[in-house]
């Protein structure tokens, strides 16, 4: 094994942007956005969220469609220090209040503030546009805790009720660096994302 040291999946990004910064790091159709670029708006977003209260560990569903706008809103909750609990929209309803309640958030990212109405008792709800109006000041200067949940995904519930997981920042780091190193990548690659966000 490769001992690579624990990092946040945002300090990895992060870096990234130092490197290449006018690179391309997000296409989707006819938009693309550069290292630079999103990084601004996942830091715009992340300052709005902990001007707003927010504190590191607390959870957030990420209720929102394959998108650019979910993109930043992943990486903006990474930087505030926040534990993502991705919720698909086209889910039955009784599941997603179901997951909602067990994982006590504390808000919903949503793209547009309507659709917290489709959940019987949302939380706050927050979009990226809400936050249209805040100074950066740059990366959010969080001290990163690898060991913290990035993401708790619940299972299909098959077998009962669904139980949430939690995947810590070491964890996810180390599967992308480890990806990295073993396969023969190279900087002009594209990566198609068609996996779900959920299990």
């Amino acid at each position: 094994a490769i001992d690579f040291a624990p990092a946040g999946l945002h300090e990895l990004y992060e870096a990234q942007v130092q490197r290449t910064p006018a690179a391309v790091a997000l296409l989707s159709g006819q938009q693309t956005l550069s290292y630079a670029a999103l990084n601004e708006r996942a830091n715009r977003y992340a300052h709005g969220l902990l001007a707003a209260g927010f504190k590191p560990g607390q959870r957030v569903g990420l209720y929102m469609q394959r998108s650019v706008g979910r993109v930043v809103a992943m990486l903006a909750a990474f930087k505030a220090g926040l534990t993502l609990v991705p919720l698909d929209r086209n889910w039955p309803r009784e599941r997603l209040n179901y997951m909602s309640s067990q994982a006590k958030l504390a808000a919903l990212l949503v793209a547009a503030p309507e659709h917290a109405a489709e959940l019987d008792a949302s939380p706050p709800a927050y979009t990226e546009a809400a936050f249209a109006d805040i100074t950066t000041n740059g990366n959010p200067q969080l001290l990163a805790d690898p060991s913290a949940a990035a993401w708790i995904l619940f299972t299909s519930g098959s077998t009962g009720k669904p139980k949430g997981v939690a995947y810590s920042h070491a964890a996810a780091a180390y599967r992308v660096r480890w990806m990295w190193n073993e396969y023969d990548f190279t900087q002009a690659e594209r990566f198609i994302h068609r996996s779900s966000c959920n299990f």
